[in-house]
């Protein structure tokens, strides 16, 4: 069966070449370790982290072009600076980076949530760490590869502490420090706390309770350049007090002909990317803020959100682009050479940034379904993210040697499948609100032998996307209804679907945050089945916080003892509780990480009872995966039964069935 790759930003632009003509690796897989990239070439997307935030280029490892460094933010694997030696360019012109190398810092702590960034003098390279009281200097120490302590600059004059921060020397040696601090309106409500069970996200009007907080752009001047000192003369430099919402504004400056005023791009939490040019003779003033465009005059936005951002220039002069990352991975857009009508110069649209010899990249949050999706024997991945995207990596192996080509972004009645709750879908509030958080579970819904999706997002809806013929696209979302109304429950939860002694079961959350079963009457009606229960006639419930901290439950209907009764396997975040609050797991063992539990059906199809959960161990220990959810799927991959897990920083976990076991705690 012949399928056709539609275009988008994670098809051909990932390789740089055509995916047809780009012949498959196939990779071994490694237990326990993430699968990687089944492309020839193993290139693919870049993503040192759970977020990647780029602070800086420079000549380090010797190479031709600017190698690159990243900040791997919070809950990351590990935390961190890391340097990305280039290494070439793909043929539509995407930098090609090594494998991210670790490099100490002092104060490494603080780096993944710092204002940060990079400042080339007299062939030294220096990283800069901004507080709310002073800017901490490190010098890059090339013998030992590592940045070391150089120097405090005290700042005088700050009302809060920066987001972002850029360094721009000056013709007398001092230095200008420019950063975005906020006008310190609160974001969150101020009472009752976000996980109380009595907070209210919006009002009965559906306005957001807490607070909108905006940016500007500020200066101050180091005279003694990078020296022990103090700074001077802090002013604002935007032309408002309201530049960005929220959070963000990380600033780059732009390479410039010797007489042309310096132009800036400052990235935003929701993917704005906006044009500043310096209107002082003397000195910083920021003219009104302009949106970056493409080549066709439309408004350019990032995929995810976070907007961190470098400018990345060509050593040979002949263009340069951005680099911009936040939530995800990578991106790099390329330098037209043009400018718009306003004077703003053009970029083209963003394609992933490549690493070499990559791990195979989902997105953040990744929610894996292993499932032979094209239907041609061989089994692929489907996988939703935060992102909330739908992205199928087709095994282009064979069955004993799987290689997962690029993804390709699933589409449904015409359009990419992009699930965004908006300014008012995330009970978290609008801060979220380019976060889907998508939740897919791939099951032969109406039984004609083919795949369909059914999922859960950060919208808290369940829905149906049933399969188009033919394709491996789908038709419109449907939403699932029970008793005439949209099915609903706690957010973020990844249903569990499948036969239950003959009959289409749906397991999802309820609004008690409860395990609860629905049978299937058509495509979108669904008849209470009640809730799931313990041996001991015990409802089975998920988390001990309340509000926000519900539902991410990731459930997975499988006969994981090989018994003949089909039972639960639970993705969990790591405050996860079940199957109650005070005593359940992972978070009673002392809240070591996101885990994989088991429930053993201890009844049978008809009337299905669970005894309590089991961690899921890998030769011997105990399976956990940081901080936020953790996904399970099931299935075979080179001839051999296997459990693959999404891991919150976009890799897709390996493990043998042969080496997992089960970790039973004692009950009190």
């Amino acid at each position: 069966m012949l399928f056709r790759r539609l275009p988008s930003l994670w098809i051909a632009a990932l390789l740089g070449v055509s995916a047809v003509a780009a012949a498959l690796a196939q990779p071994a897989l490694s237990n326990g370790e993430p699968l990687r990239v089944g492309a020839a070439d193993g290139r693919g997307a870049l993503a040192v982290g759970l977020s990647s935030r780029p602070v800086g280029v420079a000549r380090v490892s010797g190479a031709t072009e600017p190698d690159l460094f990243v900040i791997a933010g919070r809950f990351s694997h590990p935390a961190g600076l890391f340097l990305l030696p280039w290494r070439s360019e793909s043929a539509d012109g995407t930098p090609v980076f090594g494998a991210p190398r670790k490099i100490p810092t002092e104060q490494a702590k603080e780096l993944p949530t710092a204002a940060v960034t990079m400042l080339e003098l007299d062939s030294t390279l220096y990283l800069l760490v901004a507080g709310a009281h002073e800017v901490q200097v490190q010098r890059f120490a090339p013998k030992e590869h590592r940045f070391v302590a150089h120097s405090r600059i005290r700042l005088a004059g700050l009302p809060r502490a920066p987001s972002s921060l850029l360094a721009l020397p000056n013709a007398d040696g001092s230095v200008d420090l420019l950063m975005a601090i906020s006008d310190g309106a609160p974001y969150r409500p101020k009472s009752p706390d976000w996980r109380d069970p009595a907070y209210v996200p919006f009002d009965g009007s559906g306005r957001w309770t807490g607070g909108y907080p905006y940016l500007a752009f500020y200066a101050v001047r180091c005279a003694r350049g990078l020296a022990e000192g103090a700074t001077e003369n802090f002013r604002r430099i935007s032309a408002s007090e309201r530049e960005i919402l929220l959070r963000g504004g990380a600033l780059t400056r732009l390479p410039a002909a010797k007489d042309e005023p310096a132009g800036f791009v400052a990235g935003t939490w929701f993917g704005d990317l906006l044009f500043y040019r310096n209107e002082a003779a003397d000195g910083l003033r920021f003219s009104p803020r302009r949106w970056l465009r493409d080549d066709n005059g439309e408004v350019l936005r990032h995929p995810t959100c976070g907007g961190d951002l470098v400018a990345y220039p060509r050593a040979d002069g002949r263009g340069f682009g951005l680099i911009v990352g936040g939530e995800g991975a990578l991106y790099f857009y390329r330098s037209t050479g043009l400018r718009d009508t306003g004077g703003a110069p053009t970029f083209r649209p963003p394609v992933p940034l490549l690493q070499e010899n990559a791990e195979l990249y989902a997105g953040s949050l990744p929610v894996p379904n292993l499932v032979d999706w094209d239907r041609d024997g061989l089994t692929d991945l489907v996988v939703g993210n935060s992102e909330g995207r739908l992205l199928l990596f087709r095994n282009e192996g064979t069955p004993r040697a799987p290689a997962f080509a690029a993804p390709v972004a699933l589409r449904a009645n015409g359009g990419e499948i992009h699930v965004q709750p908006g300014a008012r879908g995330s009970i978290q509030g609008p801060a979220e609100a380019r976060w889907g958080y998508l939740s897919p579970t791939a099951v032969d819904w109406n039984g004609d032998g083919a795949p369909e999706m059914v999922a859960s997002s950060a919208t808290a809806r369940h829905v149906l996307w049933s399969r188009q013929r033919d394709t491996v696209h789908l038709r419109a979302e449907q939403s699932l209804l029970l008793d005439g109304l949209e099915l609903r429950g706690t957010w973020r939860c990844r249903p569990g679907a499948g036969l239950l002694d003959g009959r289409m079961a749906y397991i999802a959350l309820d609004d008690d945050d409860c395990l609860h079963l629905y049978w299937r009457m058509d495509d979108r009606h669904l008849a209470d089945g009640g809730r799931l229960l313990l041996e001991d006639g015990r409802a089975i419930s998920a988390n001990f916080l309340s509000a926000g901290g519900t539902g991410r439950t990731k459930i997975l209907l499988t006969d994981w003892d090989g018994d003949g009764v089909k039972d639960l396997l639970l993705g969990t975040p790591r405050h996860g509780s079940v199957p109650e609050p005070k005593r359940g797991l992972p978070q009673a063992l002392g809240l070591p990480g996101a885990a994989v539990l088991f429930l053993r059906n201890v009844g049978n199809e008809q009337e299905p009872k669970f005894a309590r959960p089991a961690v899921l161990t890998h030769d011997g220990q105990p399976l956990y995966f940081g901080q936020h959810e953790c996904a399970p799927s099931v299935g075979v991959l080179a001839g051999e039964p296997c459990l693959i897990v999404g891991r919150e920083d976009g890799r897709l976990i390996y493990f043998s069935r042969s080496r997992l076991g089960l970790f039973t705690p004692e009950r009190d």
